[in-house]
Formats: C-alpha cells, structure tokens, sequence
C-alpha cells in the first residue's frame, strides 16, 4: 500500500499518469532536481523548476521531453500562471496526501502554564 495517490501530470494537452506505487520513485526523480523547500521558498529558479518538471514528465511516460521546451513555456504571457502551476503540481505530488487534507488545529498548550503546574506539583512538602 502507498502512501501516495495515483498522480496526473498533463503537457501540451496530453495527460501522463503515474500510479500511487510509484510515486515514491517520481519523489526521488525530482529531488534530485529542486527540493519541496527551494520550491516552496522565494525566487524559484525558473531552469531547475523546468528540468524537474521535465524529468517527472519523462519518468511518467511522455518520452523525450527537454527541458528546454518546459523552460520556454515559463515565459510569455501567462508566464507567471504556467510557474505558478508548475511548482503546484511538483509540491503536490510531491507531499503525501494526508498532510495536504485540511485538519483543525489541535489547541495549544500554554506552555507557562504546564511549567507553572509542574513547579508547584514539586515543590509540595519537604522534609529536612
């Protein structure tokens, strides 16, 4: 069983799918490439983003796919939509599912007040 969910990447209008038992190996394809935290940070460099990109097209069966056509397809006039989609699809496929559902929040513990707690459950009696 994976921990992962049946993945679509789509490239000109053509859709490659790869199944939930091998998305762990698609992971470590784009790892090697650019990692969730460059991804998720400031600046995305634009020919890491199209050569990981490339690469997960071409682990999903697209063929030969160069990164230099995915890096042109980051410019132009939607430009900033087609980066912005392709980070979104590298970070989702790349985070297993259950840490991308919604939960709520568990309440914080108030950690000055377990500390409080903890002091007076010591210093109870003592005997000298």
């Amino acid at each position: 069983m994976s921990i992962f969910e049946e993945v679509g990447l789509t490239w000109q209008g053509k859709e490659y799918t790869v199944p939930a038992d091998q998305v762990m190996g698609l992971v470590e394809v784009v790892e090697d490439i650019i990692t969730i935290e460059e991804l998720s940070g400031r600046g995305v460099k634009r020919a890491k983003l199209a050569r990981a990109f490339a690469a997960a097209l071409r682990y999903a069966g697209a063929g030969k796919i160069d990164h230099q056509d995915v890096y042109n397809q980051l410019f132009g006039a939607e430009s900033m939509v087609a980066t912005t989609t392709a980070v979104s699809g590298l970070l989702s496929l790349m985070i297993p599912p259950e840490h991308l559902q919604t939960r709520e929040p568990e309440p914080e513990k108030n950690q000055a007040t377990r500390k409080a707690k903890d002091a007076s459950a010591s210093s109870g009696k003592h005997t000298s």
